[in-house]
């Protein structure tokens, strides 16, 4: 029997992956054990697939604290590493427009869990 995978959150974010560089409006929905990324395409993704999480500031977006160099405010844009199938990680860059979850935490703090 498989087990169920509890929902953690959903988020409406922009999507760009690096081997097709176009972008798509999608659903990313949190799961406890993958990510769901609903669009144009549907792109299934294991929790254990993902290696590297990294925020990145847009000058034009966000305004980053002087002190500590966090972003303030709105999300900062993300950057996911993914493992893939054939050996070659794959890169896709988030951007968050809006936090449809449960949970206040931001996106980066849950994939980083």
């Amino acid at each position: 029997m498989k087990n169920a995978s509890r929902e953690v959150s959903r988020f409406y974010v922009e999507v760009m992956d690096d081997s097709k560089m176009n972008s798509q409006t999608a659903v990313l929905t949190i799961t406890d054990n993958d990510l769901l990324i609903e669009g144009e395409q549907t792109l299934s993704i294991l929790r254990t697939q993902i290696r590297k999480v990294q925020r990145f500031l847009n000058a034009g977006r966000i305004q980053a604290d002087a002190g500590s160099g966090k972003p303030q405010g709105k999300e900062s844009d993300l950057a996911l590493t993914v493992a893939g199938t054939s050996g070659v990680d794959r890169l896709l860059f988030i951007r968050v427009l809006k936090n449809e979850g449960i949970q206040a935490e931001s996106l980066f703090e849950q994939l980083c869990q």
